[in-house]
């Protein structure tokens, strides 16, 4: 396994990659609602971005931006069907090619806890290598979808205890968290936490 290209994460790829994911949360806000399955918020935020990315009207930059979901991860040892898929992948057509992943996950108490954002398939796919495993950085989505979006954001810091700590990188954003984490060989890994609010009503 190779040492992670930290050194392509300039800032301007963060914001972008945050300020995508925000386009297309506010493209798709109507239905990321509080009894929607994570897969259709992913799907439903994705469509949205395609949509933005088409528009030729839209900013000039997004002309350089492809949006990926669930897709196949050639860095790990499975194979054909059994390969490993983040949530949602945006790469850059710049040089190498750099991407940011993201992995998603419901927040909703009782049945969605942070025990599974935080386990061993959502957190964890970063921490252990399975996604992500030639980068330095990359994005959690939390969709809120009980209490509020302050309570979750408070919640996720204890649980994460001094890994974590609050990180503006969009003000479009308002709650954003950054944790770091060890990778045993690899270097270690900066995660931003991006919680959305899908409190809303069906």
């Amino acid at each position: 396994m190779t040492e992670p290209l930290g050194a392509i994460y300039l800032s301007a790829y963060r914001a972008r990659a945050h300020l995508l994911v925000y386009m297309g949360y506010q493209g798709a806000r109507g239905r990321c609602v509080r009894h929607a399955h994570e897969p259709a918020i992913t799907g439903y935020i994705a469509a949205a971005l395609e949509e933005k990315i088409r528009d030729p009207h839209g900013p000039r930059w997004l002309q350089r931006v492809s949006i990926k979901e669930n897709s196949p991860q050639n860095d790990a040892e499975a194979v054909g069907a059994h390969r490993v898929m983040p949530d949602l992948v945006v790469e850059f057509i710049d040089l190498a090619r750099p991407e940011y992943m993201f992995e998603a996950k419901r927040l909703s108490r009782p049945n969605f806890h942070a025990s599974k954002y935080l386990g061993s398939d959502g957190l964890g796919c970063f921490i252990d290598t399975r996604y992500a495993s030639r980068y330095a950085e990359a994005g959690m989505l939390g969709y809120v979808q009980s209490d509020s979006v302050v309570w979750w954001a408070n919640y996720l810091k204890n649980k994460l205890a001094e890994k974590a700590s609050d990180y503006c990188v969009i003000p479009e954003i308002k709650h954003t968290i950054k944790s770091i984490h060890n990778r045993g060989k690899l270097s270690g890994i900066d995660v931003y936490h991006i919680l959305l609010d899908c409190t809303h009503s069906d």
